[in-house]
């Protein structure tokens, strides 16, 4: 999928259906996507180093929290790498600890 202000740049169709949605703004220093209810953020670069805003980033960064999180240095970067799978497998831990979370506060509530 393209981001609506990352013209040139794609982000896998996994990303979506694991429930992350595009908050790109046209001033970031890459493509940005949010997961609210996870509250991850994830920033994909070009596939391209040298048409980065900066050639050491990689291509995806995983963080803890929202962008105004990030702005405010308070968001915590959870990953960064050249390749996606290290980045869903991040993400489906999180989705299965919080499903696990839940699970417990539904247990202990009805106990």
């Amino acid at each position: 999928m393209k981001f609506k202000d990352f013209y040139d740049v794609e982000y896998p169709d996994i990303l979506a259906e694991l429930g992350f949605a595009d908050e790109s703004y046209h001033n970031d220093c890459a493509g940005h996507l949010h997961n609210e209810k996870l509250n991850l953020s994830i920033w994909v670069c070009d596939e391209k180093r040298e048409n980065r805003e900066h050639e050491g980033y990689d291509r995806y960064s995983l963080i803890k929290g929202s962008i105004v999180d990030v702005c405010c240095g308070e968001g915590v970067e959870a990953l960064s790498t050249e390749w996606l799978a290290p980045i869903v497998a991040a993400i489906k831990l999180e989705i299965s600890e919080q499903d696990h979370a839940r699970s417990i506060k539904r247990r202990t509530k009805h106990a």
